[in-house]
């Protein structure tokens, strides 16, 4: 079978973005991806949220978890979804009575690819879910049960013991420099594009390897949604959901429709569409995936018509973009290069947070 999107779950910590955009009662212009962050952000307290991207079938699982929260109950969503197990019998019956609250066009895609979201659930039918499903596959003979053990482990301490202990080992990290080398990674897991502008010489498997410690044992794995997919393949509890499925389900609910899901690609729709009432921007690690002058001109825009003390935050793996010396009207608030922060629950991405401080012929600054 192959992929229907790109992603079926976003990657970013959902609290981490929450938090250094302080999102509560604001009006939140962002990337929509696989869906969880405009979700979770509506649950945390954003007053409206307008979710874009180029890819329509990305809007499609998007709509999905929308309806799902609508329709069903949590566990059930969950389940429909693919974050906890499901039989397909139950997932047909849930998809259901889903379809009542999806657009036309996104019931008939699912319609056509139920095949697919009955197998293991919607989140799962995504190319970068696929391939590490894969490589968990591969490396669980080999490793048994030592990642479900650190996933039930009380403390940080203890994951931190089975990880040094059982997991930590040469053989998987040389598996990491292999599965995740460029020409594989980039064949089977994620677009070329996603890796056009990284240019660090230290390989990719070894990126990601010196984050996995950080990734199994920085925050509590029993409570870490992200840990527990990317390594399990699955969560061990309802739990142990991203927000919108766990604490924030009501408000996601009840708010749902308080979500604009919009197919365009960003820059246009902010030179074109973006209503006056925006004041906070996420734009995931574009920086990563569009070129540098693309991305200069997307911030620059975004400058120009936000209001002043709006504020735009963005993620990166590979490229660390600068703001240009000039013509810009943004202050760096914070410009977090380590990503080694012990609450973020996916410490593989940096971030920057910029602020608004005037207009046009304002100047950068950074603080």
């Amino acid at each position: 079978m192959n992929a229907l999107f790109g992603f079926g779950f976003s990657q970013e910590d959902e609290l981490t973005v929450a938090s250094m955009l302080d999102v509560t009662g604001r009006t939140v212009l962002c990337v929509a991806s696989g869906g969880d962050i405009p979700l979770s952000l509506l649950a945390r307290g954003a007053r409206h949220i307008i979710a874009v991207d180029i890819s329509e079938a990305q809007l499609h699982l998007c709509r999905l978890k929308a309806a799902a929260i609508q329709s069903l109950d949590q566990e059930a969503a969950a389940g429909l979804l693919g974050f906890i197990p499901a039989s397909k019998s139950q997932r047909r019956s849930w998809m259901a009575a889903c379809i009542e609250n999806l657009p036309e066009a996104a019931a008939a895609f699912w319609r056509l690819h139920e095949t697919s979201l009955l197998h293991r659930g919607a989140i799962w039918c995504g190319r970068y879910e696929r391939f590490i499903h894969k490589l968990q596959l591969i490396v669980r003979p080999l490793l048994g049960r030592a990642f479900i053990d650190l996933a039930r482990c009380a403390t940080t301490r203890e994951q931190e013991l089975v990880f040094d202990r059982r997991i930590g080992r040469p053989w998987l990290r040389a598996f990491f420099r292999f599965a995740f080398s460029r020409k594989i990674y980039s064949r089977h897991g994620i677009d070329e594009r996603g890796l056009a502008n990284r240019s660090s010489e230290v390989p990719l498997g070894e990126q990601y390897w010196a984050k996995l410690r950080s990734l199994c044992t920085a925050t509590l794995a029993q409570e870490n949604p992200w840990l527990q997919l990317h390594t399990i393949g699955r969560l061990l509890s309802p739990g142990a959901v991203p927000h919108y499925l766990g604490d924030g389900f009501s408000s996601a609910r009840q708010l749902v429709g308080c979500i604009h899901w919009v197919h365009s690609d960003l820059l246009s729709y902010v030179k074109e569409s973006c209503p006056t009432e925006v004041t906070r921007v996420f734009l995931s690690n574009l920086p990563d995936w569009c070129s540098p002058p693309v991305f200069e001109e997307l911030v620059r825009e975004l400058a120009r018509k936000l209001p002043v003390e709006s504020r735009i935050l963005w993620s990166y793996l590979h490229t660390d973009w600068q703001l240009p010396a000039r013509n810009t009207s943004l202050i760096i608030e914070s410009d977090n290069r380590s990503s080694s922060r012990g609450l973020d629950r996916f410490p593989f991405y940096a971030y920057t947070c910029a602020r608004v401080a005037g207009h046009e012929d304002a100047g950068c600054q950074a603080t």
